[in-house]
């Protein structure tokens, strides 16, 4: 996908051996005025991309104009969820279709006066991506219907029910070559011709191709990485960062056959997302990896900028200079841009402090994957207001996906000790990922 930017329009082409396949043109309040596409898949990858940018933008809504809505764009369309607005301003060529796309956020779209969608029916395939009578599935299903009866003992009063996801390894694929953060570190790092990396990061770059192939981390890897990853983004602004992470979540996947990086999310816990969303219950991803960094990973997931609470790398005005920051005054000009420096990571028990200020409510839900998550499943299951249900999600399907059984073992153990709910890839999945990897 190439990004066209002039004015207040947007250009996106799709490409296939240097020919285009398709063609889209969107403008203020994510309008799509011009839609052209060779196919159904190729139309809805180009309004994919003008989701992403409105759901990270906050926006509630996507129009676009279609000439035929039975022909190729607005088939593709209706895949995608969007309906037929009626009496759209903006519609005014004779034999136009406007359909549009709302948003599932129920915040935004509670600002908009819009009603929130209503939940479909489990025969409408919204536990579709797991095995038939999973486990956790059952649970979660008992606990929100417990949650939600006023005459239930186990009822949550609505402003009570959150949830919190961790991200890579739990709604996101960490196995191969690792999680997002470190793929892009080894990008910046090793391949960008733009960045000339200090010795230290090379070195760390060395030691992390030798952890993906062993899974055995030094004495003090995980300090190192966080240093070394805070430094490679120095001086590069908070719209340049967003850019960069953006375009390198967007190129193929170098291990999963037909996905970009953006599109592998695990499908069966997309769908505990909607389904706790559809519920009543505030989602939030609480995350080891750079929260601008989460935030574009996030885009059209339906999971808002404003829920996230992850890792925070130090920011400053860019003509601020030795001034106390408390005594600077922004200028017009200036612009936010990484210092190198790390504020706090959002891992162990630093993710149960991060809710604690991040949300102010402690958690009645919450799913992780791996030992950096063990504090902030004991916070959510040990809430003194309301009873937690936590789970673990064991990435142990070494057949369909990059998983281990024994490099499982332990987390599985301690999920087991502490009473959490086993997710298995490999029992519980009918499927990881969605149609296209």
């Amino acid at each position: 996908m190439a990004v066209v930017s002039g004015g207040s329009e947007r250009t996106i082409r799709a490409e296939e051996d240097g020919r285009e396949t398709g063609f889209l043109r969107y403008s203020d309040g994510f309008r799509i005025d011009v839609l052209r596409a060779d196919d159904e898949d190729t139309a809805e990858r180009l309004v994919r991309s003008v989701m992403a940018s409105a759901a990270y933008e906050g926006a509630g809504e996507v129009s676009v104009h279609v000439i035929d809505p039975d022909g190729i764009v607005g088939r593709a369309c209706r895949r995608l969820g969007f309906v037929a607005s009626g009496g759209c301003p903006c519609c005014q060529r004779e034999g136009t279709a406007c359909l549009a796309m709302r948003f599932r956020d129920r915040y935004v779209l509670s600002l908009l006066g819009i009603d929130p969608p209503v939940c479909p029916k489990d025969d409408e395939g919204r536990f579709s991506a797991w095995r038939d009578g999973a486990k956790p599935v059952e649970e979660l299903r008992r606990f929100v219907e417990s949650a939600s009866d006023p005459s239930d003992p186990g009822f949550i009063p609505p402003e009570d029910r959150i949830a919190v996801f961790d991200m890579d390894g739990t709604i996101l694929s960490e196995n191969n070559p690792g999680d997002i953060e470190w793929a892009m570190y080894l990008r910046r790092v090793l391949f960008d011709p733009g960045y000339e990396p200090d010795e230290e990061q090379r070195a760390l770059a060395e030691e992390m191709i030798k952890v993906i192939r062993t899974g055995v981390k030094s004495p003090g890897f995980t300090q190192r990485k966080n240093r070394c990853n805070a430094r490679a983004f120095k001086g590069m602004s908070v719209e340049d960062y967003k850019a960069y992470v953006s375009g390198f979540i967007s190129e193929p996947s170098c291990t999963y056959e037909g996905a970009s990086r953006r599109n592998l999310f695990y499908e069966p816990m997309m769908q505990l997302v909607r389904y706790l969303e559809d519920s009543g219950f505030a989602v939030f991803v609480c995350s080891a990896t750079e929260a601008l960094s989460v935030r574009t990973t996030l885009a059209g997931t339906g999971i808002p900028p404003y829920r996230v609470i992850a890792t925070e790398y130090s920011l400053t005005a860019s003509g601020r200079g030795d001034i106390d920051a408390v005594n600077y005054v922004m200028r017009p000009y200036d612009r936010l841009i990484y210092t190198g420096e790390i504020v706090t990571v959002a891992s162990g028990m630093n993710k149960a402090t991060k809710l604690a200020y991040g949300i102010g409510k402690r958690p009645v839900i919450a799913f992780g994957n791996g030992s950096g998550d063990y504090s902030m499943l004991t916070y959510v299951s040990n809430n003194p207001a309301h009873k937690g249900k936590c789970f673990m999600l064991i990435a142990d399907d070494s057949e369909r996906d990059y998983g281990s059984v024994e490099r499982t073992a332990s987390v599985r153990a301690h999920a087991e000790e502490e009473g959490w709910t086993v997710i298995s890839m490999k029992d519980d999945f009918e499927r990881i990922y969605d149609g296209c990897v």
